[in-house]
């Protein structure tokens, strides 16, 4: 992660060759979601949202995690390109420098995880990974489903903790169809599958909006933990995408060079 994140850092996020071919239009899609605590309602931090489309597919993402005042908290990228629901991802907390990720290598799926700076970093790889999703794959797995969904079938899947080194069973279900501010939500609920599991995680709701089908609310505990080092359970509101027109040559490396 970077403290900022520009056009040419996202571009530079993701090479899908060795040298940069001729200028093709890529869309760069912003957005903001805001954090608040479930139970005062205070604002805890807002996720800086920057995601890059080629040819309307989703390669990489960039989040910047940081306080009301700016003071920067945490920050992931995200590389689709080996798979939408379970991507390959590394989120580094800047203040005690916890570190979670997960990778595709030739050998398979692997998390790795490092509790602070001075922990060693763990690794392992997953056996027989199923239908697996991790971190904002989630969002994709959804999007993917989303027939599925509306017409009230349950779905499973495997989701991955880097933490654990582990995954377990979810299940994702409709809930309902509620109306706010005069359009029409999607609510769905997504809880571990195992009754043993749920006693360490709780469910979570996801509101997503049927005529834009983008995520809008997140209801559950969040992945950012305050600075007593302990995680919350957070009401999350996403605003409306925001999408802007790039060309390739403005995502070049200083000097134009090819990599």
């Amino acid at each position: 992660m970077c403290p900022t994140m520009t056009a040419a850092g996202l571009g530079l996020l993701v090479l899908t060759s060795s040298a940069w071919a001729e200028p093709d239009p890529v869309e760069i899609v912003r957005r903001e979601g805001r954090a608040y605590a479930v139970d005062s309602g205070k604002h805890l931090y807002t996720e800086h949202h920057v995601e890059r489309w080629e040819a309307g597919r989703h390669v990489a993402s960039e989040v910047l995690y940081k306080t009301p005042t700016g003071r920067l908290l945490s920050r992931k990228q995200i590389d689709y390109r080996h798979g939408v629901t379970a991507p390959s991802f590394s989120c580094t907390d800047v203040r005690t420098g916890s570190l979670s990720a997960s990778r595709w290598t030739k050998e398979g799926f692997v998390l790795s995880f490092r509790e602070d700076r001075s922990s060693p970093l763990e690794s392992a790889k997953l056996e027989d990974p199923g239908r697996l999703v991790i971190d904002a794959g989630f969002d994709h797995a959804v999007l993917e489903s989303w027939k599925q969904l509306l017409a009230g079938t349950t779905l499973k899947f495997r989701f991955a903790v880097p933490s654990e080194l582990d995954g377990f069973t979810l299940t994702l279900r409709k809930t309902d169809i509620v109306v706010e501010d005069g359009r029409r939500i999607l609510r769905l609920r997504m809880e571990p599958d195992s009754i043993f599991v749920s006693l360490f995680a709780d469910a979570v709701v996801l509101d997503y909006d049927l005529e834009g089908t983008y995520l809008r609310r997140y209801v559950g505990l969040s992945n950012i933990k305050d600075d007593e080092g302990e995680l919350r359970d957070a009401r999350i509101e996403f605003g409306p995408l925001r999408v802007r027109k790039e060309v390739a040559s403005l995502l070049r490396p200083a000097g134009g060079g090819s990599r």
